[in-house]
């Protein structure tokens, strides 16, 4: 499945077998079914079709899609199905101030998190203390809203992070291990159309974390040099700002220019895959991340999972 803009998809079935694939084909997506025909599938090659969204309220959007094949003549019926959710980005009247307060952030723009946690293990020398999962405590142990927008040159994201307590580890390679936000882009959106798991060449990440009042951001995951010509280590080209309130939140703001996530395109109609994980360390360890991706997941090595961002006017 993949995004083709806000209101459509193009729905794929590939024939791996070395003999055509014959019989009753269907597609649902949520509780509608635009396809239901008969189809015949050529080896090694796919069939495929553009399919309306249905309409969704709110700018983050799981959507169900199921597929089928009854083959001609009986036998084992075939199916897979597929969750991906979709996020809407909204292009910006003008840039956020990207000082710590969420100025110039739209309402439209933000998408409240749900409560999908992946939990963390303790190093060894901690399990003896930690035997369990340390279990979350509520909206106060950690939870986020994530507001995203674009205009030509810049793509904007701001966190708002509530945590009762702020435990950053000051090391660029092991920040993740601390209170931090972990940023992953699949720049082509393709990752679910391939039949390999893992980053591919298009693929980058960034990792961002809070030094006093400043924030401090890496990517520890570059795309191909020859995509982008962009290395690992401190980007210096993205502006951002934090914020710690005296009201137990966290407040991240970033602005990436277009050079610096390339090959992500920024016109309306472009998608790309993006997931965030949100770290909570709270003194010991990373006790959990709060992400993007289904619960029980995280999005290292895994772009296939990611939500499809859409970009819109």
């Amino acid at each position: 499945v993949r995004f083709l803009g806000a209101a459509r998809v193009e729905v794929q079935v590939q024939n791996i077998l070395s003999r055509p694939l014959k019989g009753r084909l269907s597609v649902s997506v949520q509780d509608a079914r635009p396809v239901d025909e008969d189809a015949e599938i050529v080896p090694q090659a796919a069939w495929k079709r553009e399919l309306p969204l249905p309409a969704s309220a709110g700018n983050w959007a799981p959507l169900r899609f199921e597929i089928r094949l009854k083959p001609e003549g009986g036998g084992q019926e075939l199916s897979a199905v597929t969750a991906l959710d979709r996020i809407v980005c909204r292009r910006l009247p003008k840039p956020p101030a990207m000082d710590g307060s969420l100025a110039g952030w739209p309402e439209a723009c933000r998408i409240d998190l749900e409560q999908r946690f992946k939990e963390c293990e303790p190093d060894n020398e901690l399990k003896a203390r930690f035997p369990a999962d340390v279990p979350w405590k509520g909206p106060e142990d950690l939870s986020a809203s994530l507001w995203l927008g674009w205009d030509d040159a810049t793509l904007y994201l701001a966190v708002k992070v509530r945590d009762d307590k702020h435990d950053a580890v000051m090391d660029g390679k092991s920040a993740w291990r601390g209170d931090s936000l972990q940023l992953y882009f699949d720049g082509w959106g393709d990752a679910r159309t391939r039949s390999t798991k893992g980053y591919a060449n298009d693929d980058q990440v960034f990792d961002a974390w809070a030094e006093e009042e400043a924030l401090k951001v890496i990517r520890a995951v570059a795309p191909e040099q020859q995509l982008g010509f962009l290395k690992t280590g401190p980007v210096a080209a993205v502006k951002s700002a934090f914020k710690r309130t005296a009201d137990g939140y966290s407040i991240y703001e970033l602005a990436f220019p277009l050079a610096e996530i390339h090959p992500v395109e920024l016109r309306a109609g472009a998608t790309f895959g993006f997931a965030l994980l949100v770290n909570d360390r709270d003194g010991d360890y990373r006790k959990r991340g709060l992400t993007l991706t289904p619960a029980g997941t995280e999005p290292f090595m895994r772009p296939d999972l990611y939500p499809a961002v859409v970009l819109v006017p």
